[in-house]
This record gives structure tokens, sequence and C-alpha cells, in this order.
């Protein structure tokens, strides 16, 4: 129930306790929505909890350990905000027609749906396991450069020297893998990552040690986009209360590059 559901898609403090009961919503609805599927029954969440420590708690039905949950809220709070990407835009756009905050973030969300935005982590994580071990990486990167395959996890429009981001959760991410005993996906990272700077001068993004991290802490690949959802919901919220405080109409100009002055062809003669 919303209780603000009535009020104008301008009122600022209505759209505050909007974005704040879907923040603190968001990581819940993914995370028991997942036991759900996986035939488990849902869990009350600890009002005690972090949105990491809650949603941990939840998937994984018990408590997490401190150095996981540092790591996971880490990863919720790098993705958490990015400026006008793919995703917040569209969200922006959808406000400033002055439809409602849930309609905003769900054509965000829809946005991130693509492996393009959201889906990349998930796309890394799969290319992670396919090349297997450190041993076959070279040869695996040497051949997808050679037949220019996608290779996922690395370069960024805003980035052309480092996603700052990456290099943080980087760090996280190859420390837990040494932690666990399971150092081979850092390793495998390593390669990648000096092949990659070295051919294409392309450092890893976000999604790259967010891929291999997740994997680690036994978190499902059908649920790295949800989490990013999680995450992300906050800084649509924040775009989205933003625009709708000095709102204006987003009306991009398309300038036509086809042809022109062509000849009509009555319909018969088609």
């Amino acid at each position: 129930f919303d209780p603000d559901y009535d009020a104008s898609s301008t009122d600022h403090d209505a759209n505050v306790r909007k974005a704040e009961r879907i923040v603190a919503k968001a990581g819940t609805m993914v995370a028991n929505g997942y036991r759900i599927q996986q035939g488990k029954q849902p869990l009350e969440s600890k009002p005690e909890h972090t949105t990491a420590q809650n949603f941990l708690y939840l998937m994984l039905g018990e408590e997490a350990d401190p150095q996981t949950v540092e790591l996971f809220d880490a990863s919720l709070t790098l993705y958490a905000e990015h400026t006008f990407n793919a995703s917040t835009f569209a969200c922006r756009v959808t406000v400033a027609t002055l439809s409602d905050l849930y309609s905003g973030i769900v054509t965000g969300i829809g946005t991130l749906r693509g492996p393009l935005h959201g889906g990349a982590n998930e796309e890394a994580m799969k290319m992670l396991l396919e090349i297997g071990t450190p041993e076959n990486a070279q040869a695996w990167v040497d051949d997808a450069l050679a037949n220019k395959k996608k290779i996922m996890g690395f370069g960024h429009r805003e980035y052309k020297k480092g996603d700052s981001r990456a290099i943080y959760l980087t760090r996280l991410a190859k420390a837990l893998g040494i932690g666990k005993g399971k150092p081979e996906f850092g390793q495998v990272a390593d390669i990648l990552e000096k092949t990659m700077l070295e051919r294409k001068n392309l450092h890893p993004n976000v999604d790259f040690p967010a891929a291999y991290a997740y994997y680690l802490l036994g978190i499902p690949t059908e649920l790295y986009t949800p989490i990013f959802v999680t995450a992300r919901v906050a800084g649509y919220a924040a775009h989205a209360v933003e625009q709708l405080d000095n709102n204006r109409l987003i009306r991009p100009k398309a300038i036509y590059e086809g042809s022109r002055n062509l000849p009509y062809v009555p319909l018969a003669d088609r």
C-alpha cells in the first residue's frame, strides 16, 4: 500500500517518501523472490540489517560473515548511481512527462535488462566460466581478439583511463578469492586485464570484478542484474525527484539524413 499513491507527481515530499520505500524494499523483493523461485519460504527482514546484510540474509537464509557483507555493500554503493547512463536517462525521460516515480523506475529497469547495460556482469561471468582456468586464459583472449569477439567487462565510454569503481572492487574481489582458497578467477582476470590494456588500451569496468566477486559469494548469475536494480533504484529515484522538482519535457531533436526529393509513385504502380 502506498499512502502517497494519489499525490501529485511533482510533490517533492511525497516523492522522497516513495523513494525511501522503494530503496528499502527492492532488495527484499529480489532476495525473497529468489527464495520463492527455489521453492523456499520467504523470510522476514531484520530491521537492524543494512541493505547488504538484509539481501544476503534473505538469499542465504543465514547471517553473512563481515567480509562478505563488506564486499557486497561496496558493490551496491558503486552501482547505486552513475550519472546519465542509458537506464537513468530513460527514467528521467519518463518522469519528465509528469508520469509518476514508479513508472520512471520501471522504465529504468526495462532499459537495464539489456546485456550492454545491466546484463554486462552476467555476460562477463559466463565468459570467465568459459575460460575456466588461468592456463586457458591467454589462448582464449588471443583467439577472441583475433576473431573480433566481444570481450565483456572491458572499456567504458566515460572512463578512458580506467574505471575507479573497478579499481576498488577488483582489489576486494581478488582478496576474497585468495581468502576463500579460490584465486583462479583473479589469476584469469590478471591475464585478461594485462592483455586488453597492452593490445586494445582498454581497462576493466566495474562489471568485470563484480562478476567473479558475486560468484565467489555464491550468488547465482541470474541474480546479477536484479542486484544491479537493487542498488540502482537509489540513483533512479534521486534523478527522478530532481527532474520533477525542476521539470522540463525532454524532447531531443532529430536530424533527417535520408534521401530527399524522391519522386512520388502512385499506389497502383508500387
